[in-house]
């Protein structure tokens, strides 16, 4: 029997865009499929045109839920999923039509349990297409997650979205995985326990998925405190995993950019923001320099200097 893959995408007031989505899922080319979708409290038609979708192919199944998040929607997926390999896209964005097909014969022909691949972009009204952001530019052997994922750092090409994952569902349950709810930046810290733990990851070099940017977005309309509090969650998480890796100075640069991304979100807080997080971000630059700032000395710098609390832009960022 040819194994199911359950796609599992969470939905949140995307009335606009799901169709596009979920047809673009419905038409792959493999059609042994579980469809999950999650609604998470959607307050458009979104949850409307869920239900439409289950009405037509048996192969959809609709959750609805109090709005949480797109992690806790994305959890609830993977919880009641029930297949080999697990496949994640966003609810605004769609795939091309050999998706799935493509992804499993790459993992399977490969005895892999991580499969990471590239997407266009592109901007919500236009149909001009980028390979910018979203691609790999080298070339990456299969091998242990881990060895794969210090590969893609020292080439500075860890690519931190979900959507570009295929999965084997057991890597997930055997290690318990889950993403972190009620943050944003939360896949910097599952991709980076995703490759820690996979026993085989391989790239496959082509471009499946299409990235929409739009000005509404979960990340594009997040609010700064909001940011900075995820910011400085997602680093103690990554830190957190890092400690306890073997080798885990192949990674260091990855924990450079994850620093930088707190800093930054710190330093565009008003006045009064970064008076009720300094405890925390004092805690946060001080855990850094007991790292050695990961050998990085403008980050040791940044975070020991008193320009660290003023509104500057940072030069590192985390995504782009």
């Amino acid at each position: 029997m040819n194994p199911l893959v359950s796609v599992i995408i969470p939905v949140y007031n995307v009335e606009e865009y799901l169709k596009q989505c979920v047809d673009s899922v419905i038409d792959q080319t493999y059609t042994d499929l579980e469809i999950i979708l999650v609604d998470d409290g959607s307050t458009d038609r979104s949850g409307e045109v869920c239900d439409e979708y289950a009405e037509k192919d048996s192969r959809v199944k609709v959750i609805h839920k109090e709005n949480g998040g797109a992690s806790s929607a994305r959890n609830l997926g993977l919880a009641v999923a029930s297949g080999e390999f697990v496949y994640m896209p966003d609810s605004d964005d769609y795939i091309g039509p050999f998706c799935i097909e493509k992804l499993l014969k790459c993992a399977t022909d490969n005895d892999a349990d991580l499969v990471f691949f590239n997407a266009y972009s592109f901007t919500d009204g236009s149909d001009k297409l980028s390979k910018r952001n979203y691609c790999h530019v080298g070339q990456y052997k299969p091998g242990s997650g881990f060895d794969v994922m210090c590969s893609l750092i020292d080439k500075n090409e860890f690519r931190v979205s979900i959507p570009l994952f295929f999965i084997k569902t057991d890597l997930i349950r055997n290690n318990e995985l889950k993403l972190i709810e009620g943050i944003v930046f939360e896949d910097c810290v599952f991709s980076y326990k995703l490759f820690s733990l996979a026993q085989k990851a391989v790239y496959l070099s082509e471009f499946l998925y299409y990235r929409r940017h739009r000005d509404n977005s979960v990340m594009t309309g997040t609010a700064a405190e909001k940011r900075y509090i995820s910011a400085e969650k997602a680093y103690r998480e990554v830190e957190s995993i890092y400690l306890s890796l073997t080798g885990k100075e192949k990674t260091n640069a990855y924990l450079v950019r994850i620093a930088y991304n707190a800093i930054n979100c710190y330093a565009e807080l008003n006045n009064k923001c970064k008076a009720k997080h300094s405890e925390s971000y004092k805690a946060l630059t001080e855990s850094i320099i007991s790292l050695n700032a990961f050998g990085d000395k403008a980050l040791k710098a940044r975070c020991h200097s008193k320009l660290a609390w003023a509104l500057v832009k940072g030069k590192q960022k985390l995504f782009g």
